[in-house]
């Protein structure tokens, strides 16, 4: 019995001792648990803080592209809110016209980019490397400390949506300069990046390439012979967006415009030339020359008001392979090379030239076809034309009396686009027939041959990929203002492109130059900036 008592004495004893340990475990996986559920609090309000700040650089990125895509669609003549001379005309100097804001405030915001006291003042033009406006470049990644000096800075209101009002995009400003040899910041053009900023910087379509200003141009838009051609003036368009939350992105674009396609002749073939039947080929540019009579009475005078004269520079027709000559008095082909006096004499060897061809015509059309808003007859409700097969040797079948572009016809000889112009770039991806007096203006490409006959009223550009047959002129004056221009797939000069009936291709450049019109700068360079 009294062992019995000692033991329950111990018993109680150890449970005295043990009491409270299940409050202790109890306390101490609360805590585990409060630790656990704090940590993931944290990490749920990083992630979140995370997501916000990356939505909100995405924000902003975002906007800042849509700036520099308002500068882009307001350098374009034809559209509604065109800048027109507010574009600046020269290099950024010490002066007016140098530099121009779009400016995109919201409500209650004034946007002043050359106020060095106001947030959107503009950190980053000392970058570009111009030092006639006075600004010290402070290093890569260091904003601008000082206003440009002397500069006159027209300052534009965008027309974005919804701008000046809490709902306005949030891009603040977009700067619009030319672009010059050092002001990307690199000399991979060849200058000294010690001497000055002043040599402006041009796109060559022809070469796919940026180049330097040559020596004599006026400008990258105009040569030293008044000619525009070949060279387009670079645009840089610097965009600064700024969110509510305050994150800053600024993106910079290099963008310009394509010179229209200047042919050597009326008609240019990386081909062999076939000529039958009565036909009328003239490199006497309608733009600039009145030009009237046949054969040897060929007389063109220059269009009155017209500064330079009447260009005669143009051959008649000029082909990679071979030329056939023209013979008796139905076949007229004109140039003015070589003849001095405004005369052109048919049948003379001068007149068809062949020789080295100057462009790739397979990617002229492959680029050209890709431009934003061409017309694919295959694509398009207007023409739901079938095309079977893989271009260029896909069959997109015959096709009567299609209007390729709005025009008013007949088309009167004038000097410069015709009224009634509504240019397209019309694109068929094969080998096509177009009968019975089609009518159009702007450009017809045609990735593949290309049969007309039964007449044809054309103003502008004609792109082929392959061959041509034009035959059959019908009852129009003139078949084609502007030229012709088509390639050799197979580059073997085995193929021809033939030219008959009663034809009439009146070269112009004027029909050329308005072709493209419309069409938004391409983009050659997009960069994010520090500033």
């Amino acid at each position: 019995m009294k062992n019995l008592r000692n033991k329950n004495n111990k018993n109680r004893l150890r449970s005295e001792r043990e009491r409270g340990v299940a409050l202790i475990a109890a306390l101490f996986a609360l805590m585990l648990i409060s630790a656990l559920a704090m940590a993931m609090v944290f990490s749920t309000t990083t992630e979140s803080a995370v997501n916000n700040n990356f939505k909100d650089s995405e924000v902003a990125e975002y906007a800042a592209h849509a700036g520099i895509q308002e500068a882009r669609e307001r350098l374009i003549d034809t559209a509604g809110d065109y800048l027109g001379a507010n574009i600046p005309t020269q290099l950024p100097t010490v002066g007016a016209g140098g530099v121009l804001y779009i400016t995109n405030p919201a409500q209650g915001e004034v946007v002043q980019p050359q106020n060095t006291a106001t947030p959107y003042f503009d950190a980053e033009l000392c970058h570009d490397n111009f030092p006639a406006i006075g600004m010290l470049n402070t290093g890569n990644n260091v904003p601008c400390g000082a206003a440009p000096a002397g500069v006159v800075q027209p300052l534009v209101a965008s027309t974005a949506p919804d701008t000046g009002t809490q709902s306005a995009l949030n891009y603040k400003w977009v700067r619009i300069t030319q672009k010059a040899n050092l002001s990307a910041g690199a000399n991979w053009l060849g200058v000294n990046p010690l001497g000055p900023n002043t040599v402006q910087v041009c796109w060559d379509r022809s070469k796919n390439r940026q180049t330097l200003l040559p020596a004599g141009y006026f400008s990258c838009d105009q040569d030293p012979i008044g000619g525009t051609d070949g060279l387009r003036t670079v645009y840089m368009l610097t965009s600064l967006a700024v969110t509510p939350r305050g994150t800053r992105r600024m993106a910079q674009a290099e963008v310009a415009f394509d010179p229209p396609i200047s042919l050597l002749a009326a008609v240019e073939s990386d081909d062999n030339v076939s000529l039958n039947g009565a036909l009328t080929v003239s490199g006497y540019d309608n733009c600039s020359c009145d030009c009237s009579g046949k054969g040897l009475t060929y007389q063109c005078n220059p269009r009155p008001g017209h500064v330079g004269g009447c260009n005669g520079s143009k051959l008649g027709i000029y082909a990679s392979g071979s030329v056939e000559n023209p013979t008796g008095a139905a076949e007229q082909v004109y140039s003015g090379q070589g003849t001095g006096s405004g005369l052109a004499y048919q049948g003379n060897n001068t007149l068809p030239k062949s020789g080295t061809f100057p462009y790739k015509v397979q990617d002229l059309v492959n680029q050209y076809s890709q431009l934003p808003g061409v017309v694919d007859v295959t694509k398009s409700s207007n023409y739901n034309w079938t095309c079977t097969g893989t271009p260029p040797n896909a069959d997109c079948g015959t096709h009567s009396t299609p209007s390729l572009g709005g025009a008013t016809f007949p088309l009167a000889p004038t000097a410069d686009n015709p009224a009634g112009m509504s240019p397209q770039i019309t694109y068929v991806p094969g080998n096509v027939s177009i009968t019975s007096s089609a009518t159009g203006s702007g450009i017809l490409i045609v990735n593949g041959n290309l049969d007309l006959h039964g007449g044809m009223q054309f103003y502008g550009l004609i792109l082929v990929s392959g061959s041509v047959t034009f035959n059959g002129g019908g009852s129009s004056g003139v078949n084609l203002y502007g030229g012709l221009l088509s390639g050799d797939p197979v580059q073997d000069n085995t193929d021809t492109t033939t030219l008959g009936g009663s034809v009439s291709i009146q070269y112009d450049y004027c029909a050329l130059k308005n072709s493209n019109k419309g069409q938004m700068p391409r983009t050659l360079a997009l960069r994010e900036l520090s500033y």
